[in-house]
């Protein structure tokens, strides 16, 4: 984490940030050996990386005296209302830099992520270093030489192979660049059709109800092998909705798999719950996007001074709920310490939409924007 990025998330710690109210004492913690990082799963499911976590959220079973460094063991593929699979059931040190990884934790549709934290001193607490890291990848650079996957149900010595890690592509190195090597994406955990969107886009159609009764043909109600609940090879019986949100994230596992695997992009994983309210959360362009400093300065002008992070009026009220504190915690600890906050055009009336890249072309190297105006992309705003 760069100096910048360290002392906004420093920031966050003190004026205690909303995340801060995820519980500790629960889940499990497990040494990977002597000097070792520690890996945690905590007791409650967070849906984004936390900037900063207090050692008082950690379980109550992490050694003492507290280790150096953490990695929170994430089940970013699962659908909200899956039961969390126990990490002793997905990861076993069998000895120090000697590890086996079950099957479903190394499967592309089904992987486990970790975020990756440092312990300061200064604050008594752990910062984030990295996030969204395949936990394959992350054991693989904590020092864990020997790497197996299980063949059977559960982590064992026996039934076992390496596991080949995959080789990330290199992006070429510029100081400024049009696109970016390092995107934000949001998981569709709380899959479901967005009706409030639905009344104003030409691109959606509700079909019956709420649309989730309108399963694609061979998607009724079936059987089907999940080893996220269960041991591997055993049939789970799912309604139509669940069973949709479910083939919906294993697509999705497979766009990651092709930006981090293969293109080498780096991808920060966010996820969203049922209670959240957000059926399009899984389109994040549209409600925030990020700038960095020098941007725009090829244009004649000025450009971008300072990294910002900029947040947009949205159309309806369950797409301006995406706008969670979490979300935005976690990308100003990433070092956009300005932020342009548009949203207060949301309540004039009419409001004043403004949906991000969704309506904006944006060329960063000359500071230019091109808009399509509709609905959600206010002429006023698009000159403001």
């Amino acid at each position: 984490m760069s100096s910048r990025a360290h002392s906004l998330a420093a920031r966050l710690f003190r004026r205690g940030f909303k995340t801060s109210a995820v519980r500790g004492a629960g889940g499990e913690a497990i040494a990977l050996g002597p000097d070792a990082p520690v890996l945690v799963q905590l007791e409650q499911r967070t849906w984004a990386p936390l900037p900063v976590l207090a050692s008082s959220q950690l379980p109550s079973s992490l050694p003492s005296p507290p280790p150096a460094s953490v990695a929170v063991v994430r089940d970013a593929f699962a659908s909200f209302d899956t039961p969390p699979r126990p990490l002793s059931s997905s990861v076993r040190v069998v000895a120090p830099g000697r590890a086996v990884l079950a099957a479903s934790a190394a499967r592309a549709s089904t992987r486990l992520l970790a975020d990756a934290y440092v312990y300061d001193a200064s604050l008594g607490a752990y910062v984030l270093a990295s996030s969204s890291q395949d936990l394959a990848s992350y054991l693989s650079l904590a020092g864990v030489r020997d790497l197996r996957v299980a063949h059977d149900a559960g982590p064992a010595s026996h039934g076992s192979t390496t596991l080949p890690l995959s080789q990330r592509a290199q992006a070429s190195p510029r100081s400024l660049r049009q696109s970016t090597n390092h995107v934000l994406m949001v998981a569709p955990s709380a899959f479901a059709f967005n009706q409030q969107c639905a009344q104003d886009n030409t691109f959606m159609h509700s079909g019956a109800g709420s649309g989730l009764e309108s399963v694609p043909e061979g998607l009724g109600s079936a059987s089907i092998d999940d080893d996220h609940e269960a041991t591997v090879g055993s049939q789970l019986t799912l309604p139509p909705s669940q069973l949709l949100t479910r083939r919906v994230l294993r697509e999705y596992a497979g766009l990651y798999r092709e930006l981090a695997d293969v293109a080498g992009v780096r991808v920060s994983l966010l996820a969203h719950d049922a209670s959240h309210g957000t059926p399009d959360a899984v389109f994040p362009n549209n409600w925030f996007s990020t700038h960095a400093a020098g941007e725009g300065s090829l244009g004649g002008g000025a450009g971008v001074q300072e990294s910002t992070l900029v947040l947009y009026p949205m159309a309806h009220p369950n797409r301006r709920a995406e706008r969670r504190a979490d979300a935005r915690e976690f990308l100003e600890s990433l070092g956009y310490a300005r932020v342009l906050d548009l949203s207060f055009a949301e309540a004039e009336d009419p409001c004043r939409a403004f949906e991000g890249t969704g309506v904006l072309v944006l060329d960063r190297l000359h500071g230019v924007a091109y808009v399509a105006l509709s609905e959600r992309a206010d002429e006023r705003t698009a000159r403001e």
